[in-house]
């Protein structure tokens, strides 16, 4: 099992984010952004090797996201329910991404296995989301699928900031 921790906001801000481990050393980095149809984030390994994407992809039926690792693509990961739960699913690893966007805790399923754990923590980095994947196999694409939890988290921040602030339409 691998533990490692995203700084929150970083990867959602077009700052890309690093991949670290307790004790602070980088493991993986992304480069890139999502928001907005045709957008990537690029997972690397410490070295620079392109090792996974996920491009967001948009379509008369809402946002998905392609999983890419190295440049082939493995997976689409596609949202089935919003609020207050959030769930996804990729068909092609039997996987159903959810978790509660109130409280920030997000899992990946296959089956009745975990395959990952994401968490709010504070660390000597600052908030982060703690991350523990449960098969080495599953790393790039679960880091991956983080880096959208993470987006999520963020926008969802930023929607109730637009509220507040008097706007009348929060962005989904």
């Amino acid at each position: 099992m691998l533990e490692c921790y995203i700084q929150k906001g970083k990867i959602q801000s077009g700052q890309g984010g690093l991949v670290q481990d307790k004790q602070g050393k980088t493991l993986y980095y992304f480069s890139g952004k999502i928001g907005q149809a045709n957008d990537s984030l690029i997972l690397h390994g410490p070295t620079g090797v392109r090792l996974a994407k996920i491009v967001q992809t948009s379509t008369s039926f809402g946002t998905h996201f392609d999983l890419y690792l190295m440049d082939e693509k493995k997976a689409r990961m596609t949202k089935l329910i919003n609020w207050p739960m959030m769930t996804y699913i990729v068909p092609a690893y039997r996987w159903v991404v959810h978790g509660d966007l109130n409280r920030h805790t997000y899992h990946i399923q296959s089956g009745t296995k975990t395959v990952m754990d994401m968490y709010p923590a504070n660390t000597l980095m600052g908030e982060v989301f703690a991350i523990e994947v449960h098969n080495f196999e599953d790393i790039e694409l679960s880091l991956c699928i983080a880096s959208v939890l993470d987006y999520w988290v963020q926008e969802k921040k930023n929607a109730e900031k637009r509220v507040v602030a008097g706007y009348p339409f929060p962005v989904s």
